[in-house]
Formats: C-alpha cells, sequence, structure tokens
C-alpha cells in the first residue's frame, strides 16, 4: 500500500521539476550578474559625465545647475567620497554651511 501511495506521488517527476527550476535559477543568477556588470559600468560612466558638467557648470558660474548635478551623483552613489567632498565644497562656497555640515 504504501508503494502505490510513493508511486503516485510520482517523486521521479517532482525531482525532474526540481531540477530544472534549479537550473533555471543557475541561469537567472548568471543573467543578473551580467546585467549588473553592465549596470554599474554605465553608472560609471554618467558619473563621470556628471561630474565634468558640473565642473563646466561651476566655472561658468551656474550655481543652480551644479547643485542639480551634484544631486544627481548623490542619488547614483551617496558613498562616493569624492562627490560628497566636492558637493560639500560647493554648498560651503555658497554660504549654505548648514547643508554642507550633512556630507
Amino acid at each position: 500500500m504504501a508503494v502505490k501511495i510513493l508511486n503516485d506521488a510520482n517523486l521521479a517527476g517532482q525531482a525532474n521539476e526540481i531540477l530544472k527550476e534549479e537550473e533555471r535559477l543557475g541561469e537567472l543568477k548568471i543573467e543578473i550578474i551580467e546585467r549588473d556588470s553592465i549596470k554599474q559600468k554605465r553608472k560609471e560612466e554618467v558619473m563621470q559625465a556628471l561630474r565634468f558638467k558640473a565642473d563646466l557648470h561651476w566655472s561658468s558660474f551656474e550655481w543652480d545647475s551644479v547643485k542639480v548635478c551634484y544631486e544627481i551623483l548623490l542619488k547614483l552613489d551617496s558613498t562616493n567620497v569624492e562627490n560628497l567632498w566636492e558637493f560639500a565644497d560647493f554648498l560651503t562656497e555658497q554660504n549654505q554651511h548648514d547643508k554642507a555640515t550633512n556630507f
């Protein structure tokens, strides 16, 4: 009786489904790693361009545009010391010391 119940449970079929799911999850993990790598490269390129743009606006005394560039940079990476330092320096030069101390 117990053997019949186990046979009816289609354990081999269930095992195959589990193996297929594990294989698919492995493929998805690889895809996620690849996509994250591509995203990280794009993020670095965009951040470099934003820093350059901020410098250009700074040299043209376009303070609102400088601030926007650094706000975007900090949204992309709030732990980047260079961005934090430059934005704090900018805020200090704009006499926004209270905001600069947050960075």
